[in-house]
């Protein structure tokens, strides 16, 4: 991915309605400690997500939870560049 690609994503201003469906559903899991929505989550599934789709997504989150907080537990020193920054809400940038 593109440095624009990644605070794309990671500000949720995806062009693909499918893709923004399903990093809407992650956003809330991740956010209310894997609670969703039934709107959300019909949302996902309209745009086309299975069932097994979504559950792998929520397996690759809490799989992502594990390891962070895992590497912050031992102080693992990052070895790879850190993500570009994310343009505050009234910035320029």
């Amino acid at each position: 991915m593109t440095p624009e690609q990644t605070v794309a994503v990671r500000t949720g201003q995806i062009a693909d309605a499918r893709l923004a469906a399903l990093l809407a559903v992650m956003r809330e899991a991740a956010v209310n400690t894997g609670r969703v929505t039934e709107a959300t989550w019909a949302a996902a599934t309209a745009a086309g997500w299975s069932v097994a789709q979504l559950t792998e997504a929520f397996v690759f989150l809490a799989l992502t939870v594990f390891v962070d907080y895992f590497t912050h537990y031992v102080h693992t020193e990052l070895n790879v560049p850190p993500a570009p920054p994310v343009p505050r809400e009234g910035s320029n940038r």
